[in-house]
């Protein structure tokens, strides 16, 4: 039936919250971040030189160039769902790469810990069958288990 191979507004929808996770593109975003942020530290560094009128607007089109495509590669990104929405909004910011910058290290952190370890509200997955986890450990029941305490 052509009705099961098309995919419902609803499982659509959903699809939407699901967890985003790093994908090929995150280590480009790292690397053009990090570029873009030893660019934009130089720039003002030169800035605050007096006299250095012509190193300012050289690093000037360099950055404004940089974080254009800086921003555009976070924007595939997140269309891609390889990172998550936020990391665009923080580069966004008046910052700029510092912002992206941070957020980048901030979801590198996240997955050295692992998903599993500290999951926030926002981001909590819903187990299918929790009496299943919480038989398998003993006691608990799955309210213990999924507790945000």
């Amino acid at each position: 039936m052509a009705v099961a191979a098309a995919e419902s507004p609803s499982a659509a929808g959903e699809r939407e919250f699901r967890p985003r996770s790093t994908g090929r593109m995150f280590p480009w975003i790292k690397w053009a971040s990090l570029a873009e942020l030893a660019v934009f530290t130089a720039l003002v560094v030169v800035w605050l030189a007096p006299g250095l009128e012509g190193p300012t607007s050289i690093l000037g089109l360099l950055h404004g160039l940089g974080f254009v495509a800086l921003c555009i590669l976070i924007w595939v990104a997140v269309l891609r769902r390889e990172v998550p929405f936020w990391l665009l909004a923080s580069a966004l910011t008046p910052v700029g790469p510092v912002g992206s910058s941070i957020g980048v290290s901030y979801i590198e952190r996240k997955e050295r810990r692992g998903a599993g370890d500290s999951e926030s509200p926002d981001e909590m997955s819903i187990d299918p069958d929790p009496t299943a986890e919480a038989g398998a450990r003993g006691f608990e029941s799955a309210a213990d288990t999924k507790s945000n305490v």
